[in-house]
């Protein structure tokens, strides 16, 4: 009896599932399915003995559900959880809980092992214990968050055979899944279903899903009756349910027969106005106007929407007029004047453009920064660059800012007419301010820098566009790189390599090799071969000359051994090397002590036809004689990358 007690005190532990299951990281299921198919191979299956038989070992010291809970957690597989678990099952002392139950069936989910799924729940359910019905709940929006529905929908199943109830907003959870996914109306149904078979009441977003993926089948007779026994069921639209009506029916000229009926039900905000204006537009205007003036709409915004339609299908004319007639009703604001005013910037007429421009300032609307970006692209684009660049003083005084389009349109244009102090200046005040230049116009404003020989201020700009979010390209560096190169100075360009790997960049083939050339002095060569084993490892090969400069110099600073390897790949490549290169480097590495190594290297050699020098043919000869030289010690080979990371960072200190 004392077991018993003891066995349901076991498993009434819930509170310690979720607070861990959610932040713990289970194997993805590439790698659980990668694990299983590998399990059969010699070296996998040690592996996976091994780390069962320590998890067994901890279990029996400390035989407590919470660790073997933390041993499902790190389990390197799915297959590996599942062994450990079942021999938990077999032990006279129970230590499964609910917790341990759930971390499994969430490891199946999570790994799409969709059979063995079954079997668990229907061990959990029989456990019947305080606190089941509040995991399976914390289940189905797990693996609903995993992306696994089907998994989800078992959890729902199971839960119903045992009369726990599942919330509705867990089974939103799948239902929104399967709409995004695009599985279909009967996949769909059949989960819906499955809801209201485990007697889950639907809720409106419950409707609204079910509504959507009809009207997305095609059956939007279906989805209007469903729209119509809302109310029976208590629920009441909101303006998710119009939207989702308003984009089904628009297109099929079926919106303006439901007006009636959707305004009896629907309490319309300026959101769903809107979007119903916009949805309505493009297949009748005059319908959509129609139905705003009779049903009496004061939402500026509904009304912006026929402004931006008259100017996206080219009725510039009719946008001024009927501007003009929302203006005498009180029916405009700021937006509503920068609408037409840009697509008179847009189409070049800068004339019509201004003229809009004062009509609005005389009726007591203010020009914004919208209004000051339309009308310096159009200058930009009809190669005004100084009235653009007046319109940015202005634009200075009044503490305002471009849009990002017309703030690279404008550094564009500068450049354009060789004014880089004024393209700096232009770029400065806006990156103060926040704002994002293209990565195409950074890369244009550097390189005219560093053409009139401002380095230093082409970093800084570099560093200012970095801290705002624009990318700096390839070409942005190696410009930079170029110039401080040709200048001599190479402490600059150690400190602009540094910030490129702070900041995380990927290096191209040019940087690498400006890099490596930099570092193949007495005091950074160890940096250099760290540097060119992981360009090597990136997919880049050195150029010839940087190559022919890099070989004598390791053979120097005896660290051939520590870069055998990336040679190797180097040396099979077309080109690269040459009868002196070969030779450095056999005598290199003998001298050493890498015989092995080097044989490789002869061979490469005799098979290119080639033919050992008198000083490498004396060395071979006389190591022959002698012992097996040991060989490449694996730390020389395995050096970490990040050492040079390190080092440059540490000097930024």
């Amino acid at each position: 009896m004392a077991l018993k007690v003891q066995s349901r005190m076991w498993f009434a532990r819930p509170h310690l599932l979720w607070s861990r299951l959610m932040c713990c990281s289970f194997s993805d299921a590439p790698a659980a399915r990668a694990s299983a198919a590998g399990g059969g191979g010699g070296g996998g299956a040690r592996g996976c003995s091994s780390e069962f038989d320590s998890a067994i070992r901890s279990l029996r010291i400390n035989p407590q559900p919470e660790r073997l809970a933390h041993i499902l957690d790190s389990a390197s597989d799915f297959n590996l959880a599942l062994r450990i678990f079942r021999w938990a099952s077999y032990q006279r002392m129970p230590i499964h809980t609910v917790d341990t139950y759930a971390r499994m069936i969430a490891k199946l989910g999570d790994a799409g092992n969709h059979d063995e799924i079954g079997g668990f729940l229907k061990e959990m359910v029989r456990l019947d214990v305080p606190g089941l019905e509040k995991v399976m709940n914390d289940l189905v929006q797990f693996l609903s968050g995993k992306n696994r529905f089907d998994e989800a929908l078992l959890v729902i199943q199971h839960a119903s055979s045992g009369n726990f109830k599942i919330s509705v907003s867990s089974c939103n959870g799948v239902l929104c899944g399967l709409v995004k996914e695009g599985r279909g109306l009967r996949p769909f149904m059949r989960a819906y279903m499955e809801v209201v078979k485990a007697g889950v009441l639907p809720d409106v977003e419950t409707l609204n899903w079910l509504i959507e993926v009809l009207c997305e089948a095609g059956h939007l007779e279906l989805a209007l009756v469903q729209f119509d026994k809302m109310s029976k069921k208590r629920c009441i639209p909101n303006s998710r349910t119009f939207k989702i009506l308003i984009t089904a029916l628009a297109p099929m000229a079926e919106l303006m027969n439901q007006q009636t009926h959707l305004i009896r039900c629907c309490s319309w905000d300026a959101s769903l106005i809107a979007h119903f204006v916009f949805r309505f537009c493009p297949y009748s205007f005059h319908k959509a106007v129609n139905f705003l003036e009779e049903n009496d709409v004061a939402e500026i915004e509904a009304y912006n929407v026929l402004l931006r339609s008259l100017c996206k299908t080219g009725r510039v004319q009719d946008s001024v007029n009927y501007l003009t007639e929302l203006h005498s009703r009180g029916l405009v604001n700021c937006q509503s004047w920068n609408i037409v005013i840009a697509q008179f910037c847009n189409n070049g007429n800068i004339r019509r453009a201004s003229e809009l421009i004062c009509r609005m300032i005389v009726s007591s609307f203010t020009a914004d920064e919208s209004t000051y970006s339309s009308v310096v692209s159009c200058y930009c684009k009809l190669g005004l660059y100084k009235n653009a660049l007046d319109m940015f003083r202005r634009l200075d005084v009044s503490n305002l800012s471009l849009n990002s389009e017309s703030f690279s349109q404008l550094v564009e244009s500068l450049c354009h007419m060789k004014q880089i102090q004024e393209a700096a200046e232009v770029f400065k005040y806006h990156c103060k301010r926040g704002c994002n230049l293209t990565s195409e116009s950074l890369e244009m404003l550097i390189q005219e820098s560093c053409m009139v020989g401002m380095i230093r201020e082409a970093i800084k700009m570099r560093s200012l566009a970095v801290c705002t979010g624009t990318s700096c390209t390839f070409t942005t560096y190696n410009t930079i790189f170029r110039a401080l190169l040709h200048l001599k100075k190479e402490k600059d360009v150690l400190l602009l390599f540094a910030h490129m790997l702070m900041e995380g960049c990927l290096l191209n083939e040019y940087t690498y090799n400006c890099i490596l050339r930099y570092f193949l002095t007495k005091e950074t060569i160890f940096e250099a071969a760290i540097l060119f084993n992981r360009m090597v490892k990136d997919g880049f090969v050195p150029d010839q000359e940087t190559f022919e400069l890099l070989v004598p110099e390791m053979a120097l600073s005896s660290l051939l051994n520590m870069i055998s390897e990336s040679l190797l790949t180097v040396v099979n490549m077309d080109g690269m090397m040459s009868p002196r290169i070969s030779n450095i480097i056999i005598y290199g590495l003998i001298k050493e002590g890498f015989k092995s190594e080097a044989c490789k290297f002869l061979d490469q050699m005799i098979e290119k036809g080639w033919v050992p020098d008198s000083r490498t043919h004396s060395i071979l000869l006389s190591s022959s004689g002698r012992e097996e030289p040991r060989e490449s010690d694996e730390v020389n080979h395995t050096v970490d990358d990040d050492n040079v990371s390190n080092i440059l960072l540490e000097g930024l200190d």
